[in-house]
């Protein structure tokens, strides 16, 4: 945001706009790998002595045949980024905290599982996670004697509850890692889906002059199966 301009009306806004006069220099644009590692390449972080974060050169003479087997490249990658200058102090510090809550759980997964600790090594090891974690749910589940009343906001639910949905969420975080799919990507597709679906049953309710707000279960369920 440059400038930002507060009136009362759309034409006040405009001429306000109008009167804004930007003084701007062009600075030179460090677009692919190969100029940003150049010594004389402009920094992408001004507080930064270059553009280059670590180095980790791999010696052919340095590694034997089984190095070269996909695990063990992963463990001496682990093990060369504890030698730079800048050392982590655990393997999980390269995991932002801010990812969204699936990738950040895909991530604290990986990392360890790379130098071999990994609580579901195998598809039906993640399966009888998901399996008890299910069943934890349902337990819970079976112990909620309300429903919130349709267009009820949530209520507040005990920390054992989220506590349970989140050990369930896990689990399937570490199948879908097994499988090879990217759950954020999995949950993101499904979800779209899912607006689609929604938006054209809200368009053919306009299109039959119908308010979504007087709709009971049953026809809420006609119309959605007829989507």
């Amino acid at each position: 945001i440059v400038a930002v301009v507060v009136a009362e009306t759309k034409a006040q806004a405009a001429d306000g706009a109008n009167l804004v006069d930007v003084d701007y220099e062009p600075l030179p644009a460090v677009i692919n790998v190969e100029k940003a590692g150049q010594p004389n390449s402009d920094k992408v972080h001004i507080d930064a002595a270059d553009n280059i974060c670590w180095d980790l050169p791999f010696a052919g003479n340095e590694a034997s045949e089984a190095a070269f087997k996909a695990a063990e490249v992963v463990v001496n990658w682990e093990k060369l980024k504890r030698s730079e200058n800048h050392p982590r102090l655990s393997l999980l510090d390269g995991v932002p905290h801010a990812l969204p809550a699936l990738a950040f759980a895909q991530g604290v997964q990986k990392r360890p599982a790379r130098v071999g600790f990994d609580e579901t090594p195998s598809v039906q090891s993640a399966l009888e996670r998901v399996h008890d974690a299910l069943g934890d749910v349902q337990s819970m589940a079976a112990s909620v004697t309300a429903e919130n009343a349709q267009g009820q906001d949530w209520t507040q639910s005990p920390q054992r509850h989220e506590d349970a949905i989140g050990e369930l969420l896990f689990a399937v975080v570490a199948l879908a890692r097994r499988l090879r799919v990217n759950p954020e990507d999995s949950l993101r597709r499904r979800s779209t889906a899912f607006a689609e679906r929604f938006r054209t049953l809200e368009s053919q309710a306009r299109a039959d002059g119908v308010d979504l707000h007087d709709l009971d279960i049953a026809e809420w369920r006609r119309r959605w199966r007829a989507t």
